[in-house]
C-alpha cells in the first residue's frame, strides 16, 4: 500500500470504475480520485481502452477483495514567492492536492541541476579570478574520471566569456570554474546561502548533482537580489498568547552579508543574461527586468526556474514523486518557466517595471566580444560590460588584422624546433 507501480487496463467494471492489473494483481482505480485529469467526466470505458499501460499507486489493500488504486497520471508541482526585501513568503504551493500533506517546496529534497550553477558563478565573482568578461574554455574535459558533457548539444564553442557560459549554461565552463574554485568552497558558500542540506564536495556539485529543498534554494536567489544580505524566510509574521502578547519568532533576526552589493549586483547582471539570450529567455514575456537561472536534472527528472526582479523572487519546481523522467524535450525552460511567468506576472500585477539598481563598487567598460578584453578603437562587436571594482581588464584586444606578438613569436619558435 502506497506504492506506485506500472499496471495495466484491463477494461472498465462500470462507468466511474476502471480494473486494472498490476504485477498480474487486480485493482480497480475510481475515476473520482483522478477528476485532475478528466475534465470532460469521460466514463471509464471511453477514458482508457484495455491494454493501455498506467501508473498506479495502491491506496487500500481489503482483505478479499480487489485493491483500490488511484492512477498516477501526472507530474506534481512546488512553488515560492517571496518578498526580496523581507524575506515574507507570500505564496506557496506544495502540491497539486488542496489538502495539507507533504510538502514539496520545504520538505522534498530534488536536485537543481543548472540552478545550483548560480551559487558557482556569484562565488567566482566574488573570488576575484573571474569577471562576465572572463574567458573559460568549453571543451571536454575529464577530472578523476569525471566526464561532464553539456545538455543541449555534444557540440562545443571553444573559448567563450564566463556571461555567455551562464546564460547557455555550459556544463563544462562550470565544471572548469568549479575545479578552479574547489568544490568545498562551493558546499560552503551553498551553506552560507541558507542550504541545509548535506553537499557532496565534488565537480558534479557544480551542475546540480546534491538534493537541496525549494524553500532554500528560493532563499539563496533571494539573498542576490536583496544585495547579498541573507535573511531568515518568514512563514509567519506574528503570533500572539492568550493575552496579546507578542511571542518573539525563533530565527526572525539572522541575516548576515553573504556577498557585497557590488558582487550580488554583478551576480544578478550575469543572471540578466540568461533572460535576455539565454536558456530562460521566455521570461522576457514578463515585460520588466528578470533574472533567474533555468534547471534540469539527469533524464530531466526534475524542472526548474528561480529567478526574481528588484522586489519579488519567485521558483518553480516540475517533477514526479516516483523521479520518473518528465519526459523528451522537457526541461526548466518548458516545464518550469512558463508557471513561473504567470506567477510573477500576478504578483506584480500593474506596478511599473523597476530596473535593477547599480550600487557602488560597480565599473562599466567596454569589451571586445571574442577575447574579454578591452575593445580596440572601432570594434564592431564591443560590447558593455559590468566588474567589481578592480578587476576591470587592462589589455586591449588586438584588431583581426594585426597579429598577435605572443602568437607569432610562439609559432615560430614551433617551426624552429621541427627544423
Amino acid at each position: 500500500m502506497g506504492g506506485t507501480y506500472d499496471a495495466v487496463v484491463l477494461g472498465a467494471k462500470d462507468a466511474a470504475t476502471l480494473r486494472l492489473s498490476v504485477e498480474g494483481v487486480l485493482c480497480e482505480a475510481p475515476l473520482d480520485r483522478i477528476a485532475r485529469y478528466n475534465p470532460k467526466k469521460l466514463t471509464a470505458a471511453a477514458f482508457a481502452k484495455p491494454g493501455v499501460r498506467v501508473r498506479a499507486t495502491i491506496d487500500v489493500l481489503p482483505e478479499g477483495a480487489p485493491a483500490v488504486a488511484r492512477l498516477a497520471l501526472g507530474p506534481e508541482g512546488a512553488a515560492m514567492l517571496v518578498d526580496a526585501r523581507s524575506r515574507e513568503v507570500l505564496a506557496l504551493v506544495g502540491g497539486f492536492d488542496a489538502v495539507n500533506g507533504f510538502n514539496r517546496a520545504t520538505q522534498a529534497l530534488r536536485q537543481p541541476g543548472s540552478t545550483f550553477k548560480a551559487l558557482v558563478y556569484a562565488l567566482a565573482i566574488k573570488s576575484r579570478k573571474y569577471t562576465p568578461a572572463s574567458v573559460v574554455i568549453d571543451a571536454p574535459g575529464a577530472y578523476d574520471k569525471y566526464k561532464p558533457s553539456n545538455y543541449e548539444t555534444w557540440a562545443y564553442e571553444g573559448p567563450v566569456r564566463l556571461r555567455h557560459g551562464l546564460a547557455q549554461s555550459i556544463n563544462s565552463v562550470a565544471v572548469r570554474v568549479a575545479d578552479d574554485l574547489s568544490p568545498e568552497a562551493i558546499a560552503n558558500f551553498a551553506t552560507s546561502l541558507g542550504i541545509t542540506t548535506p553537499m557532496e564536495p565534488s565537480l558534479s556539485l557544480a551542475l546540480g548533482a546534491s538534493e537541496v529543498r525549494l524553500s532554500e534554494l528560493t532563499n539563496a536567489y533571494a539573498t542576490f537580489a536583496a544585495g547579498g544580505r541573507f535573511a531568515a524566510l518568514h512563514f509567519v509574521k506574528r503570533i500572539e498568547d492568550e493575552k496579546g502578547r507578542s511571542i518573539k519568532l525563533k530565527g526572525a533576526n539572522e541575516t548576515r552579508d553573504v556577498l557585497s552589493s557590488a558582487e550580488a549586483y554583478v551576480t544578478t547582471s550575469l543572471l540578466t543574461s540568461v533572460v535576455q539570450d539565454g536558456t530562460g529567455a521566455r521570461a522576457k514575456a514578463l515585460g520588466r527586468p528578470a533574472a533567474g537561472k533555468t534547471g534540469t536534472s539527469n533524464q530531466a527528472r526534475d524542472a526548474w526556474f528561480v529567478g526574481y526582479t528588484p522586489t519579488l523572487v519567485a521558483s518553480v519546481w516540475v517533477g514526479y514523486d516516483d523521479h520518473r523522467p518528465l519526459g523528451p524535450k522537457e526541461g526548466g525552460g518548458k516545464s518550469a518557466l512558463p508557471i513561473w511567468i504567470d506567477i510573477m506576472k500576478a504578483a506584480h500585477g500593474e506596478r511599473q517595471p523597476e530596473a535593477f539598481a547599480m550600487p557602488s563598487g560597480v565599473s562599466m567598460a567596454r569589451i571586445d566580444k571574442a577575447t574579454g578584453l578591452l575593445a580596440y578603437e572601432g570594434d564592431a562587436n564591443a560590447l558593455d560590460d559590468v566588474f567589481l571594482e578592480g578587476t576591470v581588464p587592462t589589455q586591449t584586444a588586438l584588431p583581426p588584422d594585426v597579429a598577435d606578438p605572443t602568437t607569432f613569436m610562439m609559432e615560430q619558435l614551433g617551426s624552429a624546433s621541427h627544423m
